[in-house]
């Protein structure tokens, strides 16, 4: 496929020629020419009364009297004194089309961005500018192999596919391909403040957008007066170490998504842990490989859908009712069409994908060999085998790729106004990491960290915090005060996930006509962790999916009335777009923009002691853990002490003293338990756990006893029965199997469950020894009790080990 208007042609081409005659100073910088400023063709740009016109520049800047191209731009004039200077805005991506976003202005907090005129442009290759550059409209289509080349014949479809891209792109791409660089943009962007008569710009970047910031203001510091970075780019990392980054990312954002799903099991239905969410995900990818969902949702499509869940909270309860109506129903529908809507696939849809590949081929040198790719993926998938695979797969297309590569542009913001530094904790597409190192560049520069956060590049998303910051930034250039050392400066609520309540549930199934899905068992599985606290668009360039703002806003940004589960206010907009990956990534984001600072962020409820609609899970770690403990107890010294102290105090303060003592053990080993399930990866606690009640069954077989000490401290208890007798079995517990049982069953298990079984157990076990204990020891000869209990534990570790094994291979 050739470019959307073919370059090279030079009658009626879209790379245009000097006319022969001309003999120009060729050693002097070319005249910028005038924008011929008209109406938009694009509705959103009419309603906010933008102009519009194009830029036209140099395709070589080396030779700037050479062949030229012309870029899309967008203005929206300043409404308030005083005037404040242009304001330029990229989306990301890098294929971000920004044409659209000078709507931006008009939803900054309190009318802060009327004293500007807002500047959105196509960058070179992209969206509306020309010639714009399309290789496959195709190359996104149904029933690709999986991701991962579990076997050589995926490995190799996959390398044909990639490298077959990369030839289309070189067919497609002519003199343009090799001129693609963000050293090329950051130029562009410098032509266009001569065009708009700027001696100085103020920029706005998401994601990607961050790295033409930083290297224009390391280019021309004497050029920038105000620069705001959202979701900071690590200029150390660019770019085949930052999708490796990324890859880590990921795994774990999607893991805090599965514990989502699992805090609202009673909506969706798709486990009560976050393990057993993961754990499901996985199967259903493996059973999708061999027949695909529709017959075209594969592996890789379902990864694909899953991927904008990993980037921002926004789309969470669309994937969560796409996933559960295939689940449950075994309706492919709705997943497919959040696949469809980020990845169309019609002549020149793949736009942003090959500026993506354009960019990041040629800003930097990647390996050619492929037994690097291979090892480092491998080595990486083992740990974070989310996207790992497909990642590399979108990135393959480098290998090949037929434009010359360049080095990576020097950033060194010392010379540079003070910049605004956004970003949340866990950002997966532009790392934490990042925008300490760029805080550390650029000397002068504010970071506001959203603490916790999982959401990339979201700010003006009606986050008080962090829009009152810019704000009043862009007011009158006031920044919150520098701290010392390597942190950020400010450190705000994060941007929430959606709330999900019955009601809710009941809305969306009006909207979307799916009904609830029906109720299942519970899953075994470690509990989740409680999300980062609430609050209040692309990377490294951006990886493989949707960076900053999605790519093609103007395509679907339609004004419209109403509030949002996110933005509360007088005033609230929709923005509504493609994904910036035609193909990866999520669905068509609603973005909800809040204005005028009138904005309440509707906090996330805590997790209640229960986990929010986890009744199941908890009623199986209850089960489990009585039994556990039940089968612990019989024989052990514990039980032994509880029959001597009977023979002195009636039974009831026996087991009143016992249950005490008990709660406050076990409610300590939960928490120990708890913790460690918490931190460290499932299939080593599966498989340290299963050697953990081998052991146990090993140290039940054994036998237990109580010493000399011990018999003598019970059978000289005075005074309260139940202080006496709760005394001594805590003592007795400390460090005994039974606690070690149960800081065992809590890394496996939801924690209140767990205590609560395992006490119940514990207690039922002694109230046994105290009433019934002569009676069975008269028919069932405790060898009888030690060998059945020791047998339980080992069957209890090998189906543990079993499931170790499975995780680990």
């Amino acid at each position: 496929m050739a470019l959307v208007a073919t370059v090279g042609l030079l009658v009626g081409g879209a790379v245009a020629a000097p006319a022969a005659s001309a003999q120009p100073d060729r050693s002097a910088p070319r005249s910028v020419s005038a924008i011929a400023w008209g109406a938009c063709a694009d509705t959103v740009l009419q309603n906010y009364r933008a102009e519009c016109g194009f830029l036209t520049v140099p395709l070589d800047h080396a030779r700037p009297y050479g062949p030229t191209i012309r870029l899309a731009i967008s203005r929206i004039r300043h409404t308030r004194e005083p005037y404040q200077g242009v304001m330029l805005v990229n989306p990301g991506g890098p294929g971000g089309a920004g044409q659209v976003l000078s709507v931006l202005g008009n939803f900054v907090p309190g009318g802060a961005g009327a004293s500007y005129d807002w500047i959105g442009f196509d960058p070179r290759g992209v969206g509306r500018s020309v010639p714009a550059l399309a290789c496959d409209g195709d190359y996104a289509g149904y029933r690709r192999p999986p991701f991962v080349p579990s076997t050589a014949a995926i490995e190799k479809a996959w390398l044909a596919r990639s490298a077959g891209y990369a030839k289309a792109c070189a067919k497609a791409g002519g003199p343009l391909l090799g001129h693609l660089k963000t050293t090329d943009t950051v130029q562009d962007m410098d032509l266009l403040r001569r065009a708009l008569g700027a001696e100085k710009i103020n920029f706005y970047g998401f994601s990607y957008g961050t790295y033409l910031g930083q290297v224009y203001a390391t280019r021309y510091p004497a050029r920038v007066r105000r620069m705001v970075f959202d979701g900071v780019v690590d200029p150390r990392r660019v770019w085949y170490d930052a999708n490796l980054d990324q890859n880590r990312a990921f795994d774990r954002n999607i893991k805090v998504y599965f514990d989502w799903l699992a805090d609202h099991h009673a909506v969706y239905r798709l486990g009560t842990t976050g393990t057993a969410v993961e754990k499901r995900f996985y199967a259903v990818q493996r059973d999708l490989a061999r027949k695909p969902a529709g017959g075209v949702i594969g592996p890789a499509e379902l990864t694909d859908v899953f991927v904008q869940a990993g980037y921002y909270v926004f789309g969470w309860r669309a994937v969560a009712e796409a996933f559960a109506g295939w689940v449950h129903r075994r309706d492919p529908a709705p997943l497919k069409a959040l696949y469809d809507e980020s990845n169309p696939q019609t002549e020149g849809s793949d736009n942003g994908y090959a500026i993506y590949l354009a960019v990041q081929c040629t800003d930097t040198r990647w390996p050619r060999s492929w037994s690097q790719w291979k090892r480092d993926h491998w080595r990486i998938h083992a740990r974070a085998p989310f996207m790992t695979w497909g990642n590399a797969w979108f990135n393959a297309p480098c290998r090949s790729w037929a434009a010359k590569p360049g080095t990576p542009a020097r950033v060194d913001g010392a010379k540079t106004p003070p910049v605004l530094l956004i970003s949340e904790t866990l950002d997966a597409a532009t790392p934490f990491s990042g925008a300490l190192a760029v805080r550390k560049r650029f000397p002068r520069s504010v970071l506001i960290e959203g603490v916790g956060g999982t959401t990339h590049a979201g700010s003006l998303f009606g986050n008080a915090c962090v829009d009152g910051a810019i704000a009043a930034y862009l007011a009158d250039g006031t920044l919150p005060r520098r701290v010392k050392g390597n942190s950020s400066d400010v450190k705000c609520r994060p941007l929430p996930p959606p709330a999900v309540s019955a009601a809710q549930s009941r809305r969306d199934t009006a909207v979307t006509g799916r009904g609830r899905p029906p109720t299942l068992r519970g899953r075994r599985g470690r509990a989740a962790p409680a999300p980062p606290p609430a609050a209040g668009p692309a990377a490294a360039g951006d990886p493989p999916h949707h960076q900053g703002l999605p790519a093609d806003l103007s395509a679907r940004l339609a004004p419209a009335k109403g509030s949002s589960p996110q933005c509360r206010g007088r005033h609230a907009e929709t923005l509504a777009s493609p994904a910036a990956r035609p193909h990866r990534g999520g669905r068509d984001l609603r973005l909800w923009l809040c204005s005028h600072g009138r904005v309440e962020v509707a906090p996330r409820p805590l997790p209640v002691v229960l986990r929010e609609a986890s009744v199941e899970g908890f009623l199986v770690a209850t089960a489990v853990s009585f039994a556990v403990i039940f089968v612990a107890e019989l024989g052990d010294k514990s039980q032994l002490m509880a029959m001597t102290f009977a023979t002195r105090f009636r039974t009831w303060p026996v087991l009143i003293g016992i249950t005490v003592a008990t709660a406050v053990v076990h409610l300590v080993s939960v928490g120990i338990g708890f913790g460690l399930g918490a931190t460290l990866p499932t299939g080593w606690i599966s498989l340290v756990a299963g050697i953990a009640f081998l052991a146990f069954g090993a140290w039940t077989l054994r036998g237990d006893s109580l010493t000399d000490e011990e018999k003598g401290k019970a059978e000289r208890s005075t005074g309260s029965a139940i202080l006496a007798v709760g005394g001594a079995f805590f003592l007795a517990e400390l460090g005994d199997k039974t606690m070690l049982a149960t800081i065992t069953l809590a890394t496996q298990y939801g924690w209140f469950g767990t205590w609560v079984g395992s006490t119940v157990g514990m207690v039922a076990a002694d109230a046994l020894a105290i009433l019934v204990g002569r009676l069975l020891g008269r028919h069932l000869p405790e060898k009888v009790i030690r060998y059945g209990a020791a047998a339980l534990f080992a069957i209890f570790g090998i189906w543990l080990l079993a499931e170790a094994v499975s995780q680990l291979s």
